[in-house]
């Protein structure tokens, strides 16, 4: 009948309880909004919707203006008449997240000691932003979904926080995944490197929960942990991805130290699909994304793998075809130098930087370095990107191509892609990824949403050690006192019972 179907549940205890909180909370819904495409959407059945809510007027008059509380516990409210159709939500702070919500997570309550600050340096607006998912285009859906807030004006002892693991969310971070693929791993692996949280982490995390989230083709997923050059285990190890039930999962390892290495990797199954798999926003697309609830906070929270926006290959080759009448000037000179002298908006990334630009508008380095719009609109961005004759407005295409070769070049395919400039071929082997949201001594002075960017070469990624069996192996569970047989017929029990604890740890809730 319709009653067959999965459910979560703790094999270990018997289910927890909890008395009801006796604190304060509000209800953070959306408002009976019609589950429409909005301005500005590109696909009727994912539908984004955002509404926004005071904290004066949600908290009764006893909190003031400024005033900080601590959230104790949240626990998701939805519609039943719409509850299918919501994919997820997050109330997020004015600048950061403060909870995430996707199919099947469960409500999540705040040891007694910690709370997740809402309110903050003055932040006074949350909003609440909740994806809709209807594939058969139904009409008439009208939705109140949203999450129940508790909390406390007696502020508790520690903060937590919400990080997030960001191994593709977009197109721009990963291709497309192929038609037919069973057991599809993204690659490179998303690593947060130790020279990252080393600096990035100003002491131990405490983790209390980690939530996985892929879409419908992903298949498992799993995040390491290495610390001081050994495999330490898995923070989480979800062997079966299941859409849904995405709850947050109390984690393997409890506690991150700085320095430890964070490795994030996901598999997809494409077998069913007649299309490849784009990395986006919609449900039909893909995501490999973690969230880690943890305490103390940190400052910055948000990381994530970037593939490589800077072409090593020009670097290592020679300039090609020149401008009639220039050849002189490109001898000897390597690809890099040409590409900036030839477009230099391109060869900057521009458009990732907020400096919109279309194929029209590429002018080489020549017209932009002699321009008003270097000085006023460029150079306060991107310094040192124009010889010092931009001063007088009298740079030539010598001046520009030798500054790319010896000035431009130099910082940038060292920097970014890890490499010499032709004709020096001393270094030759390229980052193949870069991470953001990383304080470290070797960072670029590029940023992604304020944060450092650090490229890098991925590293060898250590692997478990293989388990042994410890004691006399049975060969048979009839007779105990057979053991001892080279053949071990008793292995395969040994390895189902492995499995099964694994199992349970894995579907333990956390609250």
């Amino acid at each position: 009948g319709n009653r067959r179907g999965q459910f979560h549940a703790n094999l270990m205890n018997a289910p927890q309880t909890f008395p009801e909180s006796t604190d304060n909370y509000v209800d953070v819904r959306m408002p009976d909004v019609d589950v429409v495409l909005g301005e500005g959407g590109t696909d009727p059945t994912n539908a984004y919707i955002c509404s926004y809510f005071d904290m004066l007027e949600l908290i009764p008059s006893d909190v003031t203006a400024g005033e900080v509380v601590h959230v104790t516990k949240m626990e998701a409210l939805l519609n039943p008449e719409s509850a299918k159709y919501v994919h997820h939500n997050m109330p997020p702070g004015c600048q950061n997240m403060k909870w995430p919500w996707a199919v099947g997570s469960e409500p999540i309550v705040l040891p007694p000691h910690v709370g997740i600050p809402f309110g903050e340096q003055g932040q006074r607006f949350l909003v609440l932003q909740t994806h809709y998912y209807n594939p058969t285009l139904d009409t008439g859906i009208v939705d109140s979904s949203g999450v129940r807030v508790f909390y406390t004006t007696d502020l508790r002892e520690q903060e937590a926080g919400v990080i997030t693991l960001n191994s593709g969310t977009g197109n721009f971070q990963r291709p497309p995944i192929p038609v037919g693929m069973a057991d599809y791993p993204l690659s490179p692996t998303f690593v947060y490197p130790s020279a990252c949280t080393q600096n990035t982490w100003q002491e131990p995390l405490n983790i209390l929960g980690v939530g996985h989230h892929m879409h419908l083709s992903g298949k498992r997923m799993e995040i390491a942990v290495e610390r001081d050059g050994s495999y330490l285990g898995l923070l989480r190890n979800e062997h079966h991805y299941d859409f849904n039930h995405q709850s947050a999962e109390e984690p393997l390892i409890q506690r991150l130290y700085p320095g430890d290495q964070l490795t994030l990797q996901c598999w997809y199954d494409t077998t069913g699909r007649s299309e490849e798999t784009s990395f986006g926003d919609l449900t039909q697309n893909e995501m490999c994304f973690a969230v880690m609830l943890y305490y103390p906070r940190q400052t910055v929270q948000d990381f994530g793998y970037l593939p490589l926006f800077f072409d090593p290959a020009q670097c290592l080759e020679p300039a090609s075809d020149p401008p009639a009448g220039s050849e002189d000037i490109f001898e000897g000179v390597s690809a890099c130098a040409q590409n900036y002298y030839e477009d230099m908006r391109s060869f900057f990334n521009m458009n990732m930087m907020g400096m919109a630009y279309n194929e029209s508008s590429a002018m080489d380095a020549v017209s932009i370095c002699n321009s008003d719009e270097y000085v006023n609109d460029i150079m306060p961005v991107l310094p040192l990107t124009c010889p010092g004759c931009y001063q007088n407005k009298d740079c030539t295409i010598s001046d520009i191509v030798q500054y790319g070769q010896t000035a431009v070049c130099p910082f940038r395919c060292a920097n970014d892609a890890g490499v010499s400039v032709w004709p020096n071929l001393d270094r030759t082997e390229a980052f193949d990824q870069q991470v953001y949201g990383c304080i470290s001594a070797e960072s670029s002075g590029d940023s992604m949403e304020g944060f450092n960017i650090y490229p890098f070469t991925t590293p060898q990624l250590l692997e478990a050690p293989a388990c042994e069996a410890v004691g006399t192996p049975l060969t048979s569970f009839e007779d105990e006192d057979d053991g001892g047989s080279s053949s071990c017929p008793g292995q395969a029990n040994l390895h189902s019972a492995g499995f099964a604890f694994a199992f349970i740890l894995l579907m333990r809730a956390w609250y």
